[in-house]
This record gives C-alpha cells, sequence and structure tokens, in this order.
C-alpha cells in the first residue's frame, strides 16, 4: 500500500488502527513507513498535538526528511508557533529547494510575521523552479 493511500483513506474516516493493520507487510520491512503513516494520518485528521509529537519523532531520525520537516511546519503553524513553522519550512527549503508541497503554508505564516522580503523570494523561487509554473 502506498503512503498516498493511507494519507486518502484517513481523509475518509478509515480509523488509523485499520490503515495499519494494511500496512504491516511494509511496516515489518520498513518500521518508519508505520511512524510517518500515523504522523500523516495525524495530521489528515486534524489531531496537530499527536501529529506534531509524532513527525518530531521522525525529524530526530531524519532530520533531512522534507516531508517529516513540512509535516512538523504545519503542525507547528496550527499551533501558532510561526517562528518555529518559518524555521522548519526554511529548513525544507534548504534540504529542497524544488520541494511544493505545503509552501503555500509557508507563504502564509511569512505573511502572518510581516516578512515580506522573505515572502516574495519564496515566491520567486518557487515560481522559478516549479515545472508547472504559469
Amino acid at each position: 500500500m502506498a503512503v498516498e493511500a493511507a494519507e486518502h483513506l484517513s481523509l475518509m474516516n478509515v480509523k488509523e488502527h485499520d490503515v495499519t493493520k494494511l500496512m504491516a507487510e511494509q511496516a515489518r520491512v520498513l518500521p518508519w513507513v508505520a511512524s510517518y503513516v500515523s504522523a500523516t494520518m495525524q495530521l489528515a485528521s486534524n489531531d496537530h498535538k499527536a501529529g506534531q509529537v509524532a513527525f518530531q519523532a521522525l525529524v530526530q531520525s531524519f532530520p533531512e526528511s522534507t516531508e517529516a520537516l513540512a509535516g512538523l511546519a504545519v503542525c507547528h503553524m496550527e499551533f501558532g508557533n510561526n517562528d518555529e513553522a518559518a524555521q522548519a519550512f526554511s529548513q525544507v527549503r534548504d534540504v529542497d529547494a524544488h520541494h511544493v508541497d505545503h509552501m503555500d503554508k509557508y507563504a502564509l505564516v511569512l505573511k502572518s510575521m510581516g516578512e515580506a522580503t522573505k515572502l516574495n523570494k519564496l515566491t520567486h523561487s518557487l515560481m522559478e523552479h516549479h515545472v508547472r509554473r504559469p
């Protein structure tokens, strides 16, 4: 089962326990998959407190994982911790300048912080790097 499928199942209100049962084989071979799926499902179900803990653990294990950093940043953003969110989003950009997932949320954080210069640089960078830019 693909990780993306697990995300969509969580959006359809399928319980985390049921999804992890479906992913038992992948979790046995790659133990981090269960942690990532759990964190992603918590984020999708708006359980940001549990998601923050899960993504923080993933970032500890995989400090250059753009998915884990972006998930952590979204959780920080939902709690109004804009400085921590901006720092995590910035780390995502440092690791992979072509990463576009959740960059709209990064832009919102920068705008709410009054960081017009950083927001303009982000926008320019995304327009420059994204293959489907207008």
